[in-house]
């Protein structure tokens, strides 16, 4: 996979992942209180987002508890 990010603000990094011939575009936003995803799938992924959500939401939720 080819990952590539750029912080667009101080809070607001933008990222793209291509892979297997498909790729994502999504803005990640560090709040206060949560980090928030954006990610637009391509319709031939759309199928996946609640596995690719929940992905997200569970190793997101271990990289960012202290241990």
């Amino acid at each position: 996979a080819k990952v590539t990010s750029h912080w667009t603000g101080e809070d607001c990094m933008r990222l793209s992942v291509a892979a297997l011939g498909a790729s994502v575009e999504g803005d990640v936003t560090i709040e206060d209180t949560q980090v928030v995803f954006q990610v637009a799938l391509p319709p031939a992924l759309a199928f996946f987002e609640p596995a690719i959500a929940g992905a997200i939401r569970s190793n997101g939720q271990k990289l960012l508890t202290k241990t």
